[in-house]
């Protein structure tokens, strides 16, 4: 009599690890409350971004430049009047490949009617290990979209800048 509750106890244990490895190996990661407005987690908005950029009828700017600094990733853009007109959106995917790779897009709006008279060159910080959460190594690609042109910056483990247009 004491034999069937063994196996039950061996089924659970067996279908409890089961569903832990099978949740382990998503290739999307649970995306965290990101430190600020400017730099969120939104797939519906990444993937909006993604198909406007063609007929992009905001203000264009121009990724000038892709840095990292330790888990913070560093983006010099070129265009517009404000700092805080500028924001960051990741799709919320980590793709596990060796390295795993993320892809982010950057974006420009304007959040006060404020007009210049001369472009001006801004930096965006953004940290990877407050945004990605536990899913973030330091060994991985990192793609910034240019949400006002079909443009991307992709940065590898080692520092070098690929730009595919």
């Amino acid at each position: 009599m004491l034999r069937p509750v063994n196996n039950i106890r061996q089924w659970f244990l067996a279908s409890l690890l089961l569903l832990t490895a099978l949740a382990c190996t998503t290739t999307t990661s649970d995306p965290t409350p990101a430190a600020s407005s400017r730099v969120r987690s939104n797939a519906s908005e990444y993937a909006r971004l993604l198909s406007a950029r063609t007929t992009y009828g905001g203000t264009p700017f121009e990724i000038k430049g892709v840095s990292r600094n330790g888990s913070t990733l560093i983006i010099d853009v070129f265009g517009g009047c404000l700092d805080q007109d500028y924001s960051v959106v990741w799709d919320g995917t980590v793709r596990e490949s060796n390295p795993i790779q993320i892809s982010l897009m950057a974006l420009y709006e304007l959040t006060a009617q404020v007009q210049c008279a001369a472009t001006l060159r801004h930096t965006i910080t953004v940290d990877l290990k407050k945004l990605m959460g536990t899913a973030y190594q330091e060994n991985m690609y990192v793609s910034v979209g240019n949400a006002s042109k079909p443009v991307d910056h992709v940065i590898d483990p080692s520092g070098t800048v690929t730009i595919r247009k």
